[in-house]
C-alpha cells in the first residue's frame, strides 16, 4: 500500500507540474449537433480508404467530410438503417462497414447505400449485446456477444455464409470484453485478469493472466486490447495499467506510462499513435481520503494523458478535456486519423485535439489596455536589452527576456503609437513622436504627423526618417534637426500617392526604398532625389500599386503587395511574383522577414508563410497550428537579435524561433480529395446522391439534365476552413479556376459530349495536394443530335425521296397497268363480245364464210358440187301450235332445234336455217368426202327421228303429246352465199334443195326419205326401203328411199 501511496504522490507532482507548463497546448474542438452531428453521443469514429471520417452515434451512421456531415439512420428515407444507435463499429477489409447495436449488426454496403442484418446463433435471453468487433487476415469477423443471463460472453466468428457461429465461452460477467486480431490470433479478454489466445480456426491455443491483488483480480481486467502496425498487441488494464506483448513473444511487458497512473483512475480507452506516442483516456474517481489537490487535472473527472515516445514523458492534458465536457464522462474511444489528428469519442459529443505548441502567443487573449480588449497590433521593436515591444492602439506593451513576462509600459492609454522603433534609450514612432524609456515622456519630434499610420527608419548614419501621408523627413538625434526630402528630380512630389506605408535602408549603395499605399515604391537617394520610381505603368510585372513592406536580401527586393509577394533583381529589374497559384494562403502580404538565405516568411490577410528560397515551396501556418488569428497587420513585424521572430495581427502577437520543424510541409501531401455529393437537376426534379462516388466509374448525364453539381473536400480535418480548391471541365474550361474556399462546382446547359472533372486542393494556400479528382462524365447527346440519328435521317430522307421517286414511277406503273389492264379488260371484252360475234357469225355463217366476211366485209357465192341436203318439218304444226300457248310452243319448239343443233354438229354439218317449223341443214359444204358427207347426214336424219320417237314415248307416258317431222334428203350441187346488206343470212340454193324440200314433204313422220343420189352415196351403209319417184319442180321424177336402219 504504500507502494502504491507513493506512486500516487508522484503523479501528482508530475500532473501538477504538466498542468502548468502545459497551457495552451492543444486546440480542442467538440462537434456537437450544432456542427451537424446527428446525436452527440458518440461511441465510435472510424476512417476509410477514401478519407472519410465515420462516426457511430446513439441516432446512427454519419460520415464526415471536414465540411458537413452526412447522416445514414433510421428514418432517413434517402439513406435508411434498421436500427437507429450504433455501439461499434468496424471497417472491414472489403470496403464495407460493420455495425453492432444491442443484439443487432448490421452489414453497411455504402458504395450501394444498403444495409442487410446479420443471422447469428440462436438468441438467448434479451438484453443481448454485440460489441468489440475485429476482422482477421482471412476476412473473418470476431465479435463479442454479452448475455445477461448469467451473466456470460460469449466469443462468434463468421463463416463463409456469412453467418456467425459461437466459437467459446469466456470466463467473466462484466460487459464490454475486449477482442482484437493480430498476427493470425484473436485476442480476448477473459475472466478478471486473463487474455485468452484462439487461431483463425477457432481453437484456443494460449492464454495469459495479469498481475493483480488476490482479493480483487478485476483490478487488472482488461479494458481495451490494439493491435499495432508492428505487430505488437497492446493490453489496456484498468487504473492505468498499460502492457504489450511483443510479436513473438511468449508474455506482456509493462509499458512505462503505467509507473505515471494513479489508482483512482478507472481507463476506458486506448490508442497507440502511428509515431509510437500513446494516448489514454479514463476517469479519475475520488476516494474520501483525498484532500484537495491545487491541481485541477488530477481532481476527479474525466482523464486524459499522452506518452510522448520521443521524449519518453507523459503529459496530462485533462484540462483541455474537461472544458469540452460538461460532465465527467469517461472517453469511449481515442481515434487518429490519417493526417495524424486526434478525435475522441464521448458521451457529449466527438472531440477533435490538435497540438498547436509551434507559437508563442502574447495578448491573444485580449488586454483591458486595447481597444475594446482586442489587441490589434500596429508595431513590434527591441531595446539594447532584449526587450521587446509592442505598439497597439492605445498603448504599449513590454515583453522582457528571461522570465518572459509581459507587461503595460504605461499605466494608462496614450495616442495610436502607429509604427515603433527603439534607438538612444527612446521609443520613435511613425507619427514623429518621441518616448524617453527612463522617464515616459512623449515629446514631438517631427510635426505634421499627428493622427496618421506613419512609419519611422534609422539609416546607416544613425539618422531617423519618418514617412507620413506624403511627407517624407530625416531626424538627426545628435543635432536634433528635421530635413524634409527634397527630390531634385521632381518625381516624388509628381507622383500619384497619398500614404507612404514603409522605410527601408539598402544593403548597397547607400540608397533607400520607400514603399507607398498608391503608388508603388522609389529607390531614392538621402542627399538627392529619385533614382527610380517602380509602379505598374513602368514595370509591367508589378502585381500590385500597393506595397506594405520590403525586404532586401542578397541583391534581391522582396516587396508584400496587396496582389502577391514579389521579388525584384535590383541588377536587372526583372520581378517574378508568387501568388496564391503558387502556393500563398493569402495575395494581401502585410510583412517581411528573413531567415536567414534558407527562407523568407511573409504575414498574410489568411495565415503565415514560409517560402523555402531552395525549393521554391510555401508551408503555411493558421490557427489550427498555434496562430492567435489567421489575419496580421502591416509594420507589426520584427527579428529580435535572438532570432526570435514576431508577428502581430488582429489578435495579438506570435512569436516563435525558426528551425527545421516549421521548415517543409508539416502535415503530408498525401490528404486525399474526396468527391463527397453530386447532385443534377432535369428540370422537373432535384436528384441528389452522396454515396458510391469515385473516380473510376464516369458519370453519365442526359441531355436534359440541365445542372449538375460537385462537392468535394480535402481529407484534412484540422482546418478545413483554410483550405483552398481549385477545379476545371476539362473539354469545357481552358484553365484551372481560382483558388478559393468554395468547395463545389456547378455546371449549367452543359452540351453533349466526354468531359473529366478534374478538382484540387491546398492545405491553406500551400502547394497542390498529390492527389486529385478526375472523374469522367459522358453527356448523352439529344437523339436528334446524334450521328447515327441524324445519319437514319439522311438515309430516311434519302428513303423518303427514293420512295416518293419511287412511288411517282410505282403509281405511274400502276397507272399503266390500270390502264394496261383496262385495255385488256376491253380487248377481253371485245375478245369476249367478238367471240360472241364469231360465235354467233358462226351460228349463221359457215366458218369459211364467216372469215370471209369479216377480212374482206363481203362473201362471195360458192357453187359445190357434192352437197347432201336435209329438211326437217314438223307433222301438223299449225294445228298443234292453235291449241298452245306461245310461250308453251316456242319452249318446244327451242327443245327441239336444241336437240337438232346438238346432233348436227355431232355429226360435222351445216345448219343452214330454220323457217317456222321446218330445219334444214347439209354436209359436205366444206368440200370434203361427199360419201361420208352423205353417210353423216343420214345417220343425224335417223338420231333426229330417234330422239323425237323418245321425246314422244316420254310424252305420251305423261298424258301429253309432242311434235312429229318428215326428214327428206336429196344430194347434188348447190350454190352457197351471202344476200343483203342488213341482217346478213347464209342460204343455199339449187335444185338439190328442192329436190331436199319435195322429199320431206312426201315422207312421212318418223321417216327418214332420201333421194337415188343420196343413196347412191350410202348405199353401202343403211337399209333402204323403194318407195317410188316423185315429179320435182322443173325436174324429171327421182327416185325415194326410206331409210331402215
Amino acid at each position: 500500500m504504500l507502494k502504491k501511496q507513493n506512486t500516487v504522490l508522484v503523479f501528482l507532482l508530475l500532473a501538477c507540474s504538466i498542468a502548468i507548463s502545459q497551457s495552451e497546448e492543444l486546440l480542442i474542438k467538440n462537434f456537437g449537433i450544432e456542427d451537424g452531428l446527428s446525436q452527440r453521443d458518440v461511441f465510435k469514429v472510424q476512417q476509410d480508404e477514401q478519407g472519410f471520417l465515420w462516426v457511430a452515434t446513439r441516432r446512427g451512421l454519419d460520415r464526415y467530410d471536414g465540411h458537413r456531415f452526412a447522416h445514414w439512420y433510421s428514418g432517413d428515407e434517402k439513406s435508411y438503417l434498421p436500427a437507429s444507435a450504433k455501439h461499434d463499429l468496424l471497417l472491414g477489409q472489403d470496403h464495407k462497414m460493420w455495425l453492432a447495436r444491442g443484439d443487432d449488426l448490421l452489414l453497411i454496403d455504402a458504395d450501394k447505400n444498403k444495409a442487410d442484418t446479420v443471422q447469428w446463433p440462436k438468441k438467448g435471453s434479451p438484453g443481448q449485446h454485440i460489441g468489440s468487433l475485429c476482422q482477421d487476415s482471412l476476412g473473418q469477423v470476431w465479435a463479442i456477444r454479452f448475455s445477461p443471463k448469467g451473466p456470460s460472453n460469449s466469443l462468434l466468428r463468421s463463416n463463409k455464409k456469412g453467418r456467425f457461429e459461437s466459437i467459446a465461452q469466456l470466463p467473466g460477467g462484466q460487459q464490454g470484453i475486449a477482442v482484437t486480431c493480430s498476427g493470425g490470433r484473436v485476442y480476448a479478454g477473459a475472466g478478471e485478469n486473463e487474455i485468452w489466445v484462439f487461431d483463425l480456426a477457432g481453437e484456443q491455443v494460449g492464454q495469459f493472466e495479469f498481475p493483480a491483488p488476490p482479493s480483487d483480480k478485476g483490478y487488472s481486467r482488461t479494458v481495451q486490447l490494439h493491435a499495432g502496425k508492428d505487430g505488437k498487441v497492446w493490453a489496456l488494464l484498468d487504473h492505468g495499467q498499460l502492457f504489450y506483448l511483443p510479436p513473438g513473444g511468449t508474455s506482456f511487458v509493462q509499458h512505462p506510462l503505467t509507473e505515471s497512473s494513479d489508482e483512482r483512475l478507472h481507463s476506458s480507452s486506448l490508442l497507440v499513435a502511428r509515431n509510437g506516442d500513446i494516448w489514454m483516456g479514463g476517469l479519475i474517481v475520488s476516494h474520501s481520503d483525498d484532500g484537495e489537490s491545487p491541481c485541477n487535472s488530477i481532481r476527479p473527472g474525466v482523464a486524459l494523458l499522452h506518452y510522448n515516445a520521443s521524449t519518453k514523458r507523459t503529459e496530462d492534458l485533462s484540462y483541455y478535456l474537461k472544458q469540452a465536457l460538461p460532465y465527467a464522462e469517461p472517453p469511449r474511444q481515442i481515434f487518429e486519423d490519417k493526417t495524424g489528428l486526434i478525435w475522441i469519442s464521448t458521451t457529449f459529443g466527438l472531440i477533435q485535439l490538435i497540438e498547436n505548441n509551434l507559437f508563442e502567443r502574447y495578448m491573444a487573449d485580449g488586454n483591458d489596455c486595447c481597444r475594446d480588449g482586442v489587441c490589434s497590433m500596429r508595431g513590434i521593436t527591441e531595446d539594447g536589452q532584449g526587450n521587446i515591444y509592442f505598439s497597439y492602439y492605445s498603448s504599449i506593451h513590454v515583453l522582457t527576456p528571461g522570465p518572459g513576462s509581459l507587461v503595460p509600459l504605461f499605466s494608462k492609454q496614450i495616442s495610436v503609437p502607429f509604427g515603433i522603433l527603439c534607438d538612444r534609450g527612446s521609443i520613435w514612432t511613425g507619427e514623429g513622436l518621441r518616448i524617453r524609456l527612463n522617464t515616459l515622456e512623449v515629446d514631438t519630434v517631427v510635426g505634421g504627423m499627428a493622427g496618421a499610420e506613419g512609419v519611422v527608419m534609422k539609416d546607416k548614419d544613425g539618422e531617423l526618417w519618418f514617412g507620413c501621408r506624403r511627407k517624407l523627413a530625416r531626424y538627426n538625434p545628435m543635432t536634433a534637426k528635421t530635413t524634409s526630402f527634397k527630390d531634385i528630380n521632381g518625381q516624388f512630389g509628381n507622383a500619384d500617392f497619398k500614404n507612404i506605408t514603409y522605410l527601408l535602408q539598402g544593403e548597397k549603395g547607400g540608397f533607400i526604398w520607400v514603399a507607398t499605399k498608391e503608388g508603388g515604391f522609389f529607390k531614392i537617394k538621402k542627399n538627392g532625389g529619385v533614382l527610380q520610381h517602380y509602379d505598374t505603368q513602368s514595370l509591367y510585372t508589378m502585381p500590385h500599386n500597393r506595397i506594405l513592406a520590403l525586404l532586401e536580401n542578397k541583391g534581391q527586393l522582396w516587396i508584400a503587395s496587396a496582389f502577391g509577394l514579389a521579388k525584384l533583381d535590383i541588377a536587372t529589374d526583372s520581378m517574378e511574383v508568387f501568388t496564391m497559384k503558387d502556393g500563398l494562403p493569402n495575395n494581401f502580404i502585410n510583412g517581411l522577414l528573413p531567415e536567414g538565405d534558407s527562407a523568407i516568411w511573409a504575414s498574410t490577410d489568411n495565415g503565415l508563410s514560409r517560402l523555402d528560397l531552395r525549393s521554391g515551396e510555401f508551408t503555411n501556418f493558421f490557427v489550427s497550428d498555434g496562430l492567435s488569428k489567421n489575419e496580421f497587420n502591416r509594420i507589426s513585424f520584427y527579428r529580435a537579435k535572438d532570432g526570435r521572430m514576431y508577428f502581430g495581427g488582429i489578435n495579438g502577437v506570435n512569436a516563435f524561433y525558426p528551425n527545421a520543424r516549421y521548415g517543409g510541409q508539416r502535415r503530408k501531401m498525401n490528404c486525399r480529395l474526396l468527391l463527397t455529393d453530386f447532385t443534377k437537376f432535369d428540370g422537373s426534379k432535384r436528384i441528389h446522391r452522396n454515396w458510391g462516388l469515385n473516380n473510376k466509374k464516369p458519370i453519365e448525364l442526359h441531355y436534359h439534365d440541365r445542372m449538375f453539381t460537385f462537392h468535394f473536400a480535402l481529407a484534412d480535418y484540422a482546418d478545413p476552413k483554410t483550405h483552398l480548391y481549385s477545379y476545371m471541365l476539362e473539354g469545357h474550361d481552358k484553365v484551372w479556376s481560382e483558388g478559393s474556399p468554395i468547395n463545389f462546382a456547378r455546371y449549367f446547359n452543359m452540351p453533349a459530349g466526354k468531359y473529366t472533372f478534374r478538382a484540387r486542393a491546398s492545405l491553406g494556400g500551400g502547394n497542390w495536394v498529390e492527389d486529385e479528382l478526375a472523374v469522367p462524365i459522358v453527356i448523352r447527346q439529344v437523339f436528334y443530335k446524334k450521328a447515327w440519328f441524324q445519319m437514319a435521317a439522311l438515309g430516311l430522307l434519302t428513303l423518303l425521296v427514293f420512295g416518293i421517286m419511287r412511288y411517282r414511277l410505282h403509281a405511274a406503273r400502276k397507272h399503266e397497268l390500270v390502264l394496261e389492264t383496262l385495255v385488256q379488260q376491253r380487248t377481253r371484252e371485245l375478245a369476249t363480245e367478238k367471240t360472241k360475234s364469231d360465235k354467233l357469225l358462226l351460228n349463221i355463217l359457215p366458218t369459211e364464210i364467216a372469215e370471209e366476211l369479216k377480212q374482206f366485209g363481203a362473201a362471195k357465192a360458192r357453187r359445190h358440187e357434192n352437197v347432201t341436203v336435209m329438211f326437217t318439218d314438223f307433222k301438223e304444226f299449225s294445228i298443234r301450235s292453235k291449241n298452245m300457248q306461245p310461250e308453251e310452243l316456242v319452249a318446244e319448239i327451242d327443245l327441239c332445234y336444241r336437240a337438232f343443233d346438238e346432233i348436227t354438229g355431232e355429226f360435222g354439218l351445216e345448219k343452214i336455217k330454220t323457217i317456222g317449223d321446218a330445219y334444214m341443214c347439209s354436209g359436205g359444204l366444206k368440200d370434203d368426202d361427199k360419201r361420208d358427207a352423205a353417210v353423216r347426214v343420214v345417220k343425224a336424219a335417223l338420231k333426229i327421228q330417234g330422239f323425237l320417237s323418245r321425246l314422244a314415248e316420254e310424252r305420251r307416258q305423261q298424258g301429253g303429246s309432242c311434235f312429229e317431222a318428215r326428214i327428206g334428203i336429196g344430194s347434188g350441187p348447190v350454190v352457197a352465199g351471202i344476200v343483203g346488206s342488213k341482217k346478213f343470212a347464209y342460204d343455199i340454193w339449187g335444185d338439190t334443195v328442192n329436190i331436199a324440200d319435195r322429199l320431206q314433204s312426201n315422207g312421212e313422220v318418223g321417216k327418214v326419205n332420201i333421194s337415188k343420189s343420196t343413196y347412191q352415196l350410202v348405199k353401202d351403209h343403211f337399209k333402204f326401203t323403194y318407195r317410188g319417184k316423185i315429179a320435182a319442180k322443173h325436174l324429171e321424177e327421182v327416185d325415194m328411199y326410206f331409210v331402215e336402219g
